[in-house]
């Protein structure tokens, strides 16, 4: 509690310090913001506990550009794009504790966004549910999760369609492959568990070709 609240006089006292170094700034709210169309002079970010990601790659991730009119629509899906930035990360429990919008006396809008990430969430377990026999071994070599290392929700993504392409070019052509993701926020680790349905093995048959002679 006493160093969320350092971290919140720290934050009102970089946008005080700010203020005065560089001419008076008043909040505004984002209804304001996106009816007068503010142009974005700066967005800037703090982290807690620590930066996960450059400030480069967040605002990246944004529509909300420097230099642009503020859009509240796009601002408010930004926020979440942010948070899901650091869920594919593993930081599940990512929560954004402030944002504020600040006007300086030229007219121009001031972003700041304080993000606190959480601590890394781990995987308890991976498991492959089958509806029949299959190599195991060859399947769990299509995965990039392992038990007891960092979590990240897009290695999750990337296993299942991993396991797809892997039966789909040995002749599983109907084969179905889903995830299904248990998460312990108290231990903040998650467990993963893949369905498979190899289907039948499918073989190519005769071939005939017909069409006219060429004549030569």
């Amino acid at each position: 509690m006493r160093d969320g609240l350092m971290f919140d006089l720290l934050f009102l006292w970089v946008g005080t310090g700010l203020a005065g170094a560089r001419g008076e700034r008043r909040l505004v709210s984002s209804r304001e913001a996106n009816a007068q169309a503010y142009k974005v002079e700066s967005i800037r970010f703090v982290h807690v506990p620590k930066k996960r990601f450059l400030n480069r790659e967040l605002r990246a991730a944004m529509q909300t550009r420097e230099g642009q009119a503020f859009q509240r629509r796009f601002f408010l899906n930004d926020l979440g794009t942010l948070e899901n930035l650091y869920r594919s990360a593993g930081y599940m429990g990512v929560e954004i504790l402030g944002k504020r919008l600040e006007l300086d006396e030229a007219g121009k809008l001031h972003i700041n966004i304080k993000i606190d990430s959480k601590a890394q969430w781990k995987v308890a377990r991976v498991r492959l549910e089958l509806t029949a026999a299959f190599d195991t071994t060859a399947l769990r070599q299509q995965l990039r999760l392992r038990s007891g290392e960092d979590f990240r929700y897009n290695e999750l993504l990337q296993g299942e369609r991993q396991l797809q392409t892997f039966l789909n070019r040995r002749g599983y052509a109907h084969a179905q492959v889903y995830n299904e993701l248990e998460l312990d926020p108290v231990a903040r680790t998650a467990s993963v568990v893949y369905h498979v349905d190899p289907g039948r093995k499918m073989y190519v048959g005769s071939i005939h070709i017909t069409g006219d002679r060429e004549e030569t």
